[in-house]
């Protein structure tokens, strides 16, 4: 089976421009010149999967907070006054949320 032929074909495109279109390649982690033959063959990229990992202590975090909010909401939909326990429960999810804020920060 022969292999077939490439040939080098450049064009003009502004500098911005090639940087955007090297970043997007980089985002995806493909090569331009393999992104650049699927759009013009098909007319349309694949999805990238997400790769990213989920930090369980962040969603755990998050869930408890969530639950917090809803016992708020709850309290608020029953016509039940809101009474000093709820204040403490705002402030409590304010803090909990600036705490997870400040533990899950990604340095850029």
């Amino acid at each position: 089976m022969t292999k077939p032929k490439h040939k080098l074909y450049t064009m003009k495109v502004e500098e911005s421009m090639l940087k955007k279109w090297h970043q997007f390649a980089k985002s995806r982690r493909e090569p331009l010149s393999d992104i650049i033959k699927k759009l013009m063959t098909d007319g349309k990229l694949p999805r990238v999967k997400n790769t990213k990992k989920v930090d369980t202590t962040l969603m755990r975090e998050l869930n408890a907070i969530g639950n917090n909010i809803n016992q708020i909401a709850r309290a608020i939909n029953s016509n039940k006054d809101i009474n000093i326990e709820t204040n403490v429960l705002l402030v409590m999810i304010e803090q909990q949320l600036k705490d997870l804020l400040d533990a899950h920060k990604i340095s850029k």
